[in-house]
């Protein structure tokens, strides 16, 4: 597996019976976490939301690295997909650079995502994003 996320099985949620028949349920809340001792900045404002896309971009980043078609992916190790791939998405996940950089007028979400593969801070996210 390329990318293991150990607190995403441990998570509160898993350790409660929830009826998945009920109309409405309550999810624990949840403290700013991190997710690694080197991580500082803002708080993630909503950790379950990350650890739900966290695990779904692990997927589809996973399928794009093994099958070695992308330009960016096939020069890592799976361990530096990996690394660079969970260190851009929590930079992503706190605001913080490059990903704390406003559109410029008239500039697409499509244009901005594609200036970011072209920086080694925020490659490997912008390559997983463009699978989706």
């Amino acid at each position: 597996m390329l990318i293991s996320i150990t607190g995403y099985v441990n998570s509160k949620l898993f350790q409660k019976n929830l009826n998945p028949l009920a109309l409405t349920f309550v999810l624990p809340a949840q403290s700013a976490k991190t997710m690694s001792s080197e991580s500082s900045g803002p708080p993630i404002q909503n950790y379950a939301v990350f650890s739900r896309v966290l695990v779904f971009l692990k997927v589809l980043l996973e399928g794009e690295w093994k099958s070695k078609e992308n330009v960016i992916l096939k020069k890592l190790t799976g361990r530096e997909a990996q690394q660079s791939f969970l260190r851009q998405f929590e930079r992503y996940a706190r605001g913080q650079y490059p990903f704390d950089t406003p559109l410029g007028n008239g500039q697409s979400t499509l244009s901005c995502w594609t200036h970011l593969t072209r920086i080694p801070e925020g490659n490997i996210l912008a390559v997983s994003l463009f699978v989706v």
